[in-house]
């Protein structure tokens, strides 16, 4: 086992403690703001600001995990968050895209109470970004001995 496989476990523990959850909470009302936030995302990506990426990423991640209630799990993520290089997703115009159409499928999921869909679409997202964070750290040599 190597530090690669401890991101991959960080993900799948995240993903599979955050699922489903998210749906069962959110009003109207939280879906326009996380609709919103996304928009500001994709302004952001569209731009090509990388800090103005991370902080509607930030921000629309920060509103989706209040709408899961679990305090517990928000503070984790806020706290391994922290120690994610962030603009090596926020550089990555395509990375940028893609987040954007997975929100828009969150949020449509989630307003369809979907729970399978939304399910899925929460562990792309963990699964994605510990894919393209080892890739990366694999390319710069991260692990090389």
């Amino acid at each position: 086992m190597d530090a690669s496989d401890d991101q991959t476990d960080d993900a799948e523990l995240l993903r599979a403690r955050h699922g489903g959850r998210r749906q069962k909470c959110a009003s109207d009302d939280d879906l326009a703001e996380l609709s919103a936030l996304n928009e500001q995302l994709a302004a952001a990506v569209d731009r090509g600001e990388p800090d103005a990426v991370v902080a509607a990423e930030f921000a629309f991640h920060r509103a989706l995990n209040r709408l899961a209630g679990r305090v517990k799990l928000a503070w984790f993520l806020l706290h391994a968050a922290r120690y994610m290089p962030t603009l090596i997703y926020a550089n990555d115009p395509d990375w940028g895209h893609s987040a954007v159409e997975h929100h828009a499928k969150l949020i449509a999921a989630m307003r369809a109470r979907d729970t399978a869909a939304v399910v899925e679409l929460t562990e792309w997202q963990f699964t994605d970004g510990a894919r393209q964070l080892t890739e990366t750290l694999e390319r710069t040599g991260m692990w090389d001995t």
